[in-house]
């Protein structure tokens, strides 16, 4: 009977044995859990956080866009950036850069900023002088030469080195003449209309079956000859990208989402060029066979300019 009874308890004692050592496995396997768990989420300690992959993504392109940026403006001051520099050459009292209603607006003249020349040539074989009259501010026996010929614009803008990529929003541009534009013009030195070689414009235009205007310097000669548009309606945003003396051109409807218009290359671009906005009134009388300047005025709007490395 006694042995029976220390059978009983000796086999009791094995159970409780058991019972004991699975609680503490059980509470070390929660223990090393919630190590893990502390590990991996910010703790009182200030442990680093585990960020979900596309969270690190957003925030590495986020940074890589910041660090690349060279010059932006979103023109919600009262007064022009100093970073800007203005170029009056539009032939028009009155031209204006400023900053309202957080945008920046430029009033301007201009007759033109495209050497039609080559467009009329199967027409004309040589430019045909056309006497002027009846035309306000014009000295009275002037000529004008018939096809236009013209880099006439208001712009600011600011000097850049190296590769770049510019881009901005065209809210609006007034149709003071049937082809004003307005948008991003590159020049080796904006300030010498007709002159200066390495010339890009890509501007919007408000005209009728047409929008965006890609138009560049293929001769040198400091007009802009050769030009692409593509329809587009405003406002639209506007991108041309530099790549050593390769430029292209692209529009979006978001700013995000890009359509690239085509890619030209201007072997004159110098590693040093001005970058920034323009408008031309496109202020002419096109009366088929009479060319000659009407001095309309008008406005493009401009806002989120941004300039980075390419």
């Amino acid at each position: 009977m006694k042995e029976n009874v220390l059978m009983a308890i000796a086999v009791i004692g094995l159970m409780l044995g058991t019972i004991f050592a699975g609680c503490i496995g059980e509470s070390e396997k929660k223990n090393t859990v919630a190590t893990d768990a502390t590990e991996t989420s910010a703790g009182p300690s200030g442990s680093e956080t585990e960020q979900a992959p596309n969270q690190t993504n957003a925030t590495e392109n986020a940074n890589k866009t910041a660090e690349n940026i060279i010059f932006s403006d979103d023109f919600d001051d009262s007064a022009v950036n100093s970073a800007w520099k203005t170029a009056d050459c539009d032939a028009e009292d009155g031209t204006s850069f400023e900053e309202k209603d957080g945008m920046m607006q430029i009033y301007a003249g201009g007759v033109d900023v495209y050497d039609a020349t080559a467009d009329y040539m199967g027409y004309f074989p040589v430019p045909i002088p056309v006497p002027i009259s009846g035309t306000s501010g014009t000295p009275a026996g002037a000529y004008a030469v018939f096809p236009p010929m013209a880099d006439q614009y208001g712009a600011v803008y600011t000097p850049i080195s190296g590769n770049f990529e510019v881009s901005v929003k065209v809210v609006s541009v007034d149709t003071a003449g049937t082809y004003a534009k307005g948008g991003i013009m590159v020049k080796n030195d904006i300030s010498a209309a007709a002159s200066s070689k390495g010339h890009l414009i890509l501007g919007a235009e408000n005209a009728k079956g047409r929008g965006t205007y890609f138009g560049w310097d293929a001769d040198d000669n400091g007009y802009i000859e050769k030009s692409a548009t593509v329809a587009s309606a405003l406002p639209i945003w506007l991108k041309l990208a530099k790549n050593g003396t390769k430029f292209t051109a692209s529009q979006s409807t978001d700013g995000i989402k890009w359509s690239e218009l085509g890619s030209v290359d201007i072997a004159s671009a110098e590693g040093s060029q001005s970058v920034g906005l323009f408008y031309c009134a496109n202020s002419y009388a096109d009366n088929t066979l009479f060319w000659q300047p009407n001095h309309q005025m008008g406005w493009a709007k401009f806002d989120n300019f941004t300039i980075q490395k390419a």
